[in-house]
């Protein structure tokens, strides 16, 4: 009886809260499954839509719960991505404040240093229509960007692979985790690795009579310093997480003094003193901009020629005008004196003078400073390489012995010493012109056409770089066959060395646009001059790369 009391008790309290109680209702409602037809049918009453707004609140919390996690999971990706943003902004920020300040104090040879970390030296890539060695069968070949790469046997189609070209410099971190570094055992044999120690430039090489114009490493090898499923084809590389991959390669310097023991130039860059005297724009590398030609496009074909940059201008000057004593005071704005005036430079420094600079002395520039002053109209700049010898004894862009390449051919044609001379006597030289540009006041610049630059030469007396060919763009494979023609071999100038290549203008552009392709045999004996002990020549010539 008592037992029957209780169950009793306990039915009627069920009841009763489920019944009754807003929090019994509520359960009830779910229980039976049909939560949202229920409140709906009893959302006329008073409590009826209470519960259903309460249910609604419910479900909304839920959402939002739910809303919420995968926001904090994005918001962390988003502060994961603005981080590396900012970092890599500041490192672009300080590498550039760092080239400024080097040019400013006349410090050319610094701002080198600092513009190389500004290169992307390594790119991503899919290895495609990988092909056999013709004189090695452990060993096969691969295009990559136009150029033949040897690989061994381990690389496969389709792998994806981070490809090194010429001219670049690994760090000492990644080319020893690598095993890339010569080494030399107790008995002085080499144990594996092929870079130069201390160097680690990447140069192109010939194997069994193969040509190998760069560097490929499994795209592993950066899994140390980032998530490699995050890089993706095409991709550029130069510094990981703050570790340094690659860079420009830059050969060694004197310290502080040049070879003819004067200190540096002080020629400082003063670009805001002269707004308008434009730098020469960087020529990229041909194989890597395929896209960039149109159908139709109207093209030239000119000689790559291997010297020190120069350029001449007739251009604004622009100076402060020392202000008062109460114009300082009322803070009055200061006024600027502008003046039409010539001017002349390397590539990135503006001289003031000829003292100094990378050989010791500028004085080989003078005269084609002298030879502009007034010859161009305002606004006019002209760009040129000056190649040959600074003076009796130095050539510009140094020199090579040939026996070091191993081909009896070149030492047939050019002798046991091959120079840069371009038909030069030590002691001469010569300027070649390559673009012309007229600015106006504001600092707008229209681009001379190929046939206008020659015609205003002609009309100065200068020679210009050899036009090769010109012709409209249809495909790239006709591009390249005519590029072909002309790339390699004798240069047909001085015809003492080769040639460094070609570069092909497009000109129906409204800016520079031009693409230089260099000849594989040049690549070897850069390579080689580069690593010489005692060579610092051609640190000029890779301002000119850069």
């Amino acid at each position: 009886m008592t037992y029957l009391v209780v169950i009793g008790l306990i039915t009627v309290a069920a009841i009763g809260f489920f019944g009754f109680t807003k929090i019994g209702k509520r359960i009830r409602l779910r229980a039976t499954g049909t939560i949202n037809e229920k409140l709906e049918e009893d959302a006329s009453t008073p409590e009826g839509a209470k519960a259903y707004f309460n249910a609604a609140i419910e479900k909304k919390e839920e959402d939002y719960s739910k809303a919420s996690a995968n926001y904090s999971q994005i918001l962390g990706k988003l502060s994961a991505f603005e981080k590396d943003l900012r970092l890599l902004q500041k490192e672009e920020m300080k590498v550039s404040m760092d080239i400024d300040t080097c040019i400013t104090k006349g410090d050319d040879e610094g701002a080198k240093v600092y513009l190389q970390r500004q290169q992307d030296c390594g790119y991503i890539v899919e290895l495609q229509k990988l092909r056999k060695h013709s004189n090695a069968d452990r060993l096969q070949c691969v295009e990559i960007f136009g150029n033949n790469i040897i690989v061994d046997l381990s690389y496969k189609e389709g792998q994806r692979v981070v490809f090194f070209p010429v001219d670049g410099r690994l760090s000492n971190e990644y080319a020893e985790a690598n095993n890339l570094v010569r080494k030399k055992d107790e008995a002085g044999n080499n144990i594996g690795g092929y870079l130069e120690p201390g160097k680690n430039n990447i140069r192109a090489l010939k194997l069994r009579g193969e040509k190998s114009e760069g560097l490929v490493l499994p795209i592993e090898t950066l899994s140390p310093y980032i998530d490699i499923e995050k890089l993706n084809i095409g991709d550029k590389i130069t510094t990981l997480n703050d570790h340094l991959i690659c860079e420009k390669y830059i050969p060694k310097r004197t310290s502080s003094k040049t070879r003819s023991g004067k200190a540096k130039a002080k020629n400082t860059s003063k670009k805001e003193k002269y707004p308008i005297f434009s730098e020469h724009v960087d020529t990229e590398q041909l194989a890597y901009n395929k896209n960039a030609f149109k159908p139709g496009d109207k093209c030239t074909i000119t000689l790559k020629m291997h010297g020190s940059s120069t350029r001449h201008s007739r251009s604004i000057k622009s100076e402060q005008i020392k202000q008062k004593f109460f114009e300082r005071l009322f803070h009055k704005e200061p006024k600027v004196k502008k003046e039409w005036t010539y001017v002349s430079g390397s590539r990135r420094v503006i001289l003031e003078d000829f003292d100094g600079g990378f050989y010791g002395s500028n004085e080989f520039r003078k005269p084609w400073h002298e030879f502009f002053e007034n010859k161009l109209e305002k606004g006019e700049t002209v760009y040129g390489e000056i190649v040959g010898y600074v003076n009796e004894q130095t050539p510009i862009m140094g020199s090579c012995s040939t026996s070091k390449l191993k081909d009896k051919e070149i030492k047939k044609l050019y002798g046991d010493k091959m120079e840069f001379s371009y038909g030069c006597k030590p002691g001469e030289n010569k300027c070649y012109v390559y673009r012309m540009t007229l600015t106006n006041e504001d600092g707008y610049t229209v681009e001379y056409p190929d046939w206008l630059m020659r015609l205003r030469c002609e009309q100065m007396g200068i020679e210009c770089v050899p036009l090769l060919e010109t012709f409209y763009f249809t495909t790239w494979e006709d591009l390249m066959e005519r590029v072909e023609k002309y790339y390699d071999g004798v240069d047909p100038i001085g015809k003492t060395h080769i040639r460094e290549g070609v570069v092909v203008r497009i000109e129906n552009r409204p800016k520079f646009t031009a693409f230089k392709h260099k000849n594989f045999t040049f690549k070897l004996v850069s390579g080689l001059i580069t690593e010489s002990a005692d060579t610092t020549d051609m640190a000029d010539d890779v301002i000119e790369e850069l």
